[in-house]
Parts: structure tokens; sequence; C-alpha cells
């Protein structure tokens, strides 16, 4: 990988956890309060010719089973501009 990299994954988590906070309920059940912390997401991340891809994927709870959540980010190297965000339902 580039030396842009870590650049580009600070990127796509500071975006993130912006949206994650703009989506969370007024009064969060704990659910959603898990869902909204990205302490709770395992990150990933690889190169392609002309950009990096970091993807977001929600850890498993002990208690419970849920199915959805995260992400995946598209960012252009050289600009590490974000090309597109797919959330994942």
């Amino acid at each position: 990988m580039r030396v842009d990299a870590p650049q580009a994954a600070q990127i796509a988590v500071n975006d993130y956890t912006a949206r994650l906070a703009r989506e969370r309920n007024a009064a969060p059940s704990e659910l959603d309060q898990y869902v909204a912390d990205i302490r709770n997401y395992d990150i990933g991340m690889r190169e392609t010719g002309n950009a990096y891809i970091v993807r977001f994927t929600l850890k498993q709870p002990k208690d419970r089973s849920i199915k959805g959540g995260g992400g995946e980010y598209k960012i252009k190297k050289g600009s590490l501009e974000i090309v597109r965000f797919t959330g994942y339902e």
C-alpha cells in the first residue's frame, strides 16, 4: 500500500463516525447505542489501481445476532477524495 493509505483509512473512519452520530436516535436503545459506536466495527482495507476500499463490518454482540450494519468507502488515491459510500442493509 502507498504511504497515503493511513490517511485514507482515517478519512473513512472520521466520515463513518459522523454518519453514525447523525443517525443516532434522540432516545437510543441499547442496540442503537451499540450500532452507533465505531469501536463495535471491524475495519478492513484493500487497494485497487486507483482507490482504497475501506470496509466497516458490525461486530456481533455476545448476547444477540444483528443482521446488516456497516458500509464501504471508495477513496481516490492521491486526492484522498471520497468517491462513494455504500451502506450495508
